[in-house]
């Protein structure tokens, strides 16, 4: 049972990601799936768990990702989701969870960031009347995928 529901959670992840690349949004009811999965996978094997602590790992993830939103860090779906990835995580991944994350946040916004700089050099070599447009534009980076990629990362490791 809690082999199904760490798979569960890989699949709502990669909908998430794909939701992210693609909207710049993450359902509600993405997180919610996980974290739902989650507590079936505790009851199921509580020792595997560790449920008390894990609860506690995804409340300070939450904890410190409020303040990120607040900043406009982070967007709000992904802080739900990176917390609800954390109670997987546990107190024995999180960190890991943190730093994959990381890593791949940051590939990603150099990617993004170059796919950007590719695409304003090609519309205004097209075209000049494009350049006063792109000013304003804002690029944004959809860490949702980070997130998905370490969050599978985790469960991966924990299959």
């Amino acid at each position: 049972m809690l082999m199904l529901c760490a798979i569960l959670s890989m699949l709502l992840l990669l909908v998430a990601a794909g939701s992210d690349l693609m909207w710049r949004t993450i359902p509600n009811a993405l997180p919610l799936g996980i974290a739902a999965s989650f507590a079936i996978g505790a009851i199921a094997d509580p020792v595997a768990i560790a449920p008390l602590a894990s609860l506690a790992v995804g409340a300070a993830v939450f904890a410190v990702g409020v303040p990120l939103f607040g900043l406009n860090v982070l967007g709000g779906g992904d802080v739900k989701l990176l917390a609800a990835t954390a109670l997987w995580a546990g107190v024995s991944d999180v960190v890991a969870l943190l730093f994959v994350t990381a890593i791949a946040g940051g590939l990603l916004g150099v990617a993004v960031g170059v796919w950007w700089a590719w695409r304003r050099w090609w519309q205004q070599w097209a075209t000049a009347s494009v350049r006063d447009g792109l000013a304003a534009e804002v690029v944004t980076v959809p860490y949702g995928v980070a997130i998905a990629i370490a969050g599978i990362a985790v469960l991966w490791q924990r299959l």
